[in-house]
């Protein structure tokens, strides 16, 4: 099991952020989800200074797709709401995670609501439309 990567007290948060993404990127798409989550954890923890950039909201979405892989739909539902929060509810892939979160907590209503603002936010998307056809 790969250890965290140390941290460079010389490095900037960004860096050190973007390089944790990018390793977690890779684990996911390995199937490792675990250690992805703790990569994007990791990356969350050094952007605390900007939580509400863009890269801590593609950390805390990818994040989510981890624990939604790992079945850990509570706390991926809070990753979501807190995108959400910090978009000021314009992030279409939040409301898509949101969505499937809802659905594993057997909350179809209310996954609906949510996919059915993602296709609001981003028509294009196919992935929010597919879901909300399972949910319906």
């Amino acid at each position: 099991r790969d250890k965290l990567p140390q941290s460079c007290p010389k490095a900037a948060p960004m860096t050190t952020a973007d390089t944790l993404r990018s390793e977690g990127n890779a684990l996911f798409k390995s199937g490792r989800y675990s250690e992805a989550e703790e990569r994007y954890a990791a990356a969350i923890a050094a952007l605390a200074g900007a939580p509400e950039s863009e890269e801590a909201r593609k950390c805390r979405l990818n994040r989510c797709a981890c624990l939604l892989r790992l079945h850990g739909y509570e706390a991926a539902r809070r990753e979501a709401e807190t995108v959400i929060e910090q978009s000021g509810g314009t992030a279409a892939k939040a409301h898509f995670r949101l969505g499937q979160c809802l659905d594993a907590l057997h909350e179809p209503q209310a996954a609906a609501a949510a996919l059915t603002q993602a296709i609001k936010l981003d028509p294009k998307a196919r992935e929010p439309r597919e879901a909300l056809e399972a949910v319906r």
